[in-house]
């Protein structure tokens, strides 16, 4: 099975093998060191991703992709990284390479389903602590998969809570601009 991608970062459409694609996407979206255990279900999560996507055709429409079935713009799809040039640069550390190519053969061809029909399989490092059911994000027919749950461990993450400190002005130079909020 083969995908096409639209790079965003060249500005161009490639079509690669299916396996292939999955494995550039677990090395972008996850840390190898991570246990294998987790990278195969990002791997299956991955994949059914790009299943989804191909058997979408609206979505083949969508401007941003360009046609293609996917892209690597990890604010609108999967985040991708080019295999050869991670290769390149792990140089000595091909060990966490060797394990994530093993996650992905180990689930080859395995995607996620619901009432026999392939899942949109959106997925994020970190929700605050909680999920929303899909109707409150995209308004429409509430998925039954897709249901707002709590996230424990997820204040462990160094990336739950970020601290900015500004004076006074800043802050409504940012509230002006940024929010088009004017407290002056």
């Amino acid at each position: 099975k083969f995908v096409s991608v639209y790079l965003h970062e060249k500005d161009k459409v490639h079509t690669m093998e299916l396996e292939n694609y999955v494995e550039e996407v677990l090395a972008a979206e996850m840390p190898a060191k991570f246990e294998i255990e987790a990278l195969k279900a990002q791997a299956i999560a991955a994949r059914t991703y790009a299943y989804f996507r191909i058997n979408t055709k609206s979505n083949i429409n969508l401007s941003v992709h360009k046609g293609a079935h996917i892209c690597t713009d990890s604010n609108h799809c999967q985040a991708w990284v080019n295999m050869k040039e991670l290769k390149e640069k792990a140089g000595s550390n091909s060990n966490n390479i060797d394990k994530l190519h093993k996650a992905v053969i180990y689930t080859r061809g395995m995607i996620l389903k619901y009432n026999n029909e392939v899942i949109n399989p959106v997925f994020h490092s970190n929700s605050g602590g909680y999920t929303k059911n899909s109707e409150d994000i995209w308004l429409g027919k509430p998925v039954p998969y897709l249901r707002g749950v709590k996230s424990f461990g997820e204040d462990l993450d160094p990336k739950y809570r970020t601290y900015y400190k500004l004076c006074a002005s800043e802050m409504l130079n940012k509230l002006k601009n940024e929010l088009n909020i004017d407290l002056t």
